[in-house]
């Protein structure tokens, strides 16, 4: 990023944040200062004891909640998934891998390293996944299974390599407190794992013993950090959640009781904070709504684990946020997601890229006692955290019936089904707090699957921190299935997850059968929108609230054929798609079906003049 462009986004960043914001941040550049002097001299290996009382702490395996062993798994292997599809094989001790390009990482204060828009290196999401180090769980897991000294000797040589690349707080892996956070983590479980029982050699006993020391030594660095630097204000979203999870789980297992106190304060805090009361996240994102649910999923796991009582606030807003989960599935294995996902999770003890949100759906039916899921395929991390006895009893209760329209009015989605017609609808804020960092320009767009196949899709997210034309070009209005009135965006954005004025947004009825809702953006002019299913398709009303130069975008899923036809738009032999009004053109474009991925789409662009407009969308019949 330009010097220019830096300033001017600093500034703008600046006049979101509160007066008690600006002073935290004052006193984090004091206490970074400090930590120059401490740690910036002599570069520390993180597996060693870098505060008072950390190599004193005794590490207990139990509050992680692990069963004694999963018959079950088998999978000893330990590649993990880095989003964009890269081979982590290739890059198993490349820690300062640019990825998107052949440079590195300098191995530079973490304080001082600028990661933000370097495409001159690399997005730093993608090299954070490598240094999360679900590899190193897995390792311990497959000794866990096989007893074998060789997976022993794997995570010796990852965590010796690591150690000695990325000096405490040098380096892009300590530059963002969450990822420190799910590092921690998963030290903590890799831990866990090297202290189960089963036949061992004296050398392997030993050597395990070992390695578990370090692990925790280090997660108990990593975790006394997280409670320095937690994040506050404009930045506390799912990231303090992560940061709390962690400084929990550091505080059970190591004997700090102030630490599980800190941490259940916060995330009692921030649960109606960050929660819609009807359960849905309000960053307007299904990835970081489960993202933000996994965070308090595992805690709850470990003060029951620990004989705790979770508090009942907990308990009802999880059930509400599952249900948010369950209606967002189109059919298994298929979601209907909204907004930014980044492909990330806090805990995966699968070496597959296993399926995130039956993950999180049946961790909520353990945890809640009430099933959102078949549990015809038990996730892996599932089986690890519950008794097979556990699944077997939950797997037969009455299930969570979400096969039916339901409309979350305080979150701001609608779900309309009709046979085979299914329908999502956004009538939800811009994003979280004052910054909405991972908002897009969507009010009153909406997603369409026919027979369990996407017809209408969402932008996607592509990239955080490289690309950002590309990137911001999928957060704008034109972008998503909504209209663009006189030319205007919806709400303004000012950088990389940083959003100004923005558009405001009302629920205005439901029925099962349909969703009116208005929004008014930049534009001034107020738009309205009614979307009525039937099990043949959609109907689509808009009406503007003074005659304007509109524009609707009708964003086809990849894969599909776009044509004119004498009536219509064939979308792919599946839909219809006829229009009362105005002049059609099909573009071409780009989506983003996963993080860090590109995929050619087409695009309808219906465009007139008026104070109202109306589209039909119908399935077409196979004979």
């Amino acid at each position: 990023m330009a010097a220019g462009g830096k300033i001017l986004w600093y500034v703008r960043r600046l006049k979101a944040m509160s007066v008690g914001e600006v002073l935290w941040r004052i006193s984090q550049t004091a206490l970074a200062k400090a930590e120059r002097l401490r740690y910036g001299r002599t570069r520390r290996t993180v597996d060693t004891p870098l505060y008072r009382g950390v190599g004193d702490m005794k590490f207990d395996a139990a509050p992680l909640g692990l069963v004694s062993d999963c018959p079950a798994d088998t999978d000893t292997s330990s590649d993990i998934h880095i989003p964009g599809g890269y081979d982590c094989s290739v890059y198993a001790t490349d820690w300062h891998a640019g990825f998107q390009t052949p440079a590195r990482w300098p191995l530079q204060w973490s304080y001082s390293l600028d990661y933000k828009q370097r495409d001159d290196i690399g997005d730093a999401r993608t090299n954070w996944e490598l240094n999360r180090h679900t590899q190193f769980v897995l390792m311990a897991k497959a000794y866990r299974l096989t007893a074998s000294g060789v997976f022993l000797n794997q995570l010796q040589s990852r965590l010796d390599s690591w150690t000695e690349s990325n000096p405490f707080l040098w380096g892009i892996s300590w530059t963002s407190p969450m990822e420190v956070a799910i590092r921690a983590i998963n030290w903590l479980y890799a831990a866990g794992f090297l202290s189960g029982t089963g036949a061992r050699t004296d050398a392997d006993t030993a050597q395990a013993k070992a390695l578990a020391a370090r692990l925790t030594s280090g997660a108990a660095n990593m975790v006394h950090y997280l409670t320095r630097h937690y994040s506050r204000g404009s930045s506390a979203n799912n990231h303090l959640l992560v940061e709390m999870a962690a400084i929990w789980l550091g505080g059970a297992c190591l004997g700090r009781e102030d630490w599980c106190r800190l941490a259940g304060k916060v995330l009692s805090r921030e649960l109606p904070r960050q929660f819609a009361p009807d359960g849905v996240n309000l960053e307007m994102s299904l990835h970081y709504h489960a993202f933000a649910m996994e965070a308090y999923l595992l805690v709850m796991h470990s003060a029951r684990a620990m004989g705790r009582t979770v508090p009942q606030e907990w308990i009802g807003m999880m059930e509400r946020a599952a249900q948010f989960v369950a209606h967002s599935r189109v059919t298994q294995g298929l979601m209907c997601e909204f907004g930014d996902s980044d492909d990330g999770r806090i805990l995966n003890l699968s070496s597959r890229r296993a399926d995130y949100y039956t993950y999180i759906l049946q961790f909520c039916s353990l945890a809640l006692d009430r099933r959102y899921d078949d549990f015809a395929s038990p996730d892996t991390t599932v089986t690890w955290l519950y008794p097979a006895a556990d699944i077997e009893r939950v797997s037969v209760l009455d299930g969570y019936r979400a096969y039916a329209s339901r409309t979350f009015e305080q979150g701001g989605y609608t779900f309309l089904r009709s046979g085979s017609i299914f329908a999502a609808f956004d009538h939800a804020p811009l994003g979280f707090g004052s910054i909405a960092a991972h908002g897009h320009a969507d009010a009153l767009s909406f997603q369409l699957f026919i027979d369990g196949r996407q017809v209408l899709a969402d932008s996607g997210t592509y990239i955080y921190h490289i690309d950002l034309p590309a990137r911001n070009l999928l957060r704008t209005t034109a972008m998503h299935n909504t209209v663009v009135i006189d030319g205007c965006e919806q709400s303004e954005m000012l950088g990389a997850f940083l959003w100004g004025r923005r558009a405001a947004t009302e629920l205005r009825s439901y029925t099962p059968q349909s969703v009116e809702a208005s929004t008014t953006g930049l534009s001034g002019v107020t738009h309205t929108r009614r979307l009525t299913v039937c099990p043949g398709g959609v109907d689509v009303a808009d009406s503007f609230s003074r005659p304007c130069r509109w524009m609707a975008s009708f964003i086809v899923a990849p894969g599909l054929e776009v044509k004119p036809v004498g009536d219509g738009i064939d979308l792919g032999g599946v839909a219809l798609l006829t229009f009362g009004a105005g002049t059609a053109e099909i573009e071409d474009i780009r989506l983003s079906p996963a993080y860090g991925v590109e995929a050619a789409a087409r695009c309808v662009r219906v465009s007139g003049r008026g104070d109202s407009a109306s589209f039909g969308i119908r399935k077409i019949s196979k004979t």
